[in-house]
């Protein structure tokens, strides 16, 4: 709890990521709004995924047997299509900025 100049109390979170990689989904879930954050995870769902504050990882309908989620993590216009294979609750991969992660969610477009 911090008090300001004006004499208001005010909370302040401190986040601490353990590992580099964690940062960009720490950020997108702790400084995005509830409504964001909602709509985030939920197209997660829509393309077989799992958003956290720690990372992005396939999520494959459960008694399926072992089921391949494929990923785009890249299809803008100009640019050679980039596409993975994930089997299982494997983690995606290449996602170091708030901004890749977005486009992954976005079908691998800037659509976003």
């Amino acid at each position: 709890i911090w008090r300001n100049t004006a004499g208001r109390h005010r909370r302040i979170d401190i986040v601490v990521v353990a590992f580099p990689d964690e940062l960009p989904y720490a950020r997108l879930t702790w400084t995005g709004s509830r409504t964001l954050n909602r709509l985030l995870r939920h197209r997660a769902i829509q393309l077989g995924l799992h958003l956290t504050a720690n990372g992005l990882t396939a999520h494959p309908p459960a008694g399926r047997g072992r089921q391949e989620t494929t990923v785009v993590l890249d299809a803008r216009p100009g640019r050679e299509r980039v596409e993975v294979a994930l089997v299982g609750h494997a983690p995606v991969p290449d996602c170091t900025s708030e901004e890749e992660v977005l486009r992954v969610l976005a079908g691998g477009t800037d659509a976003f």
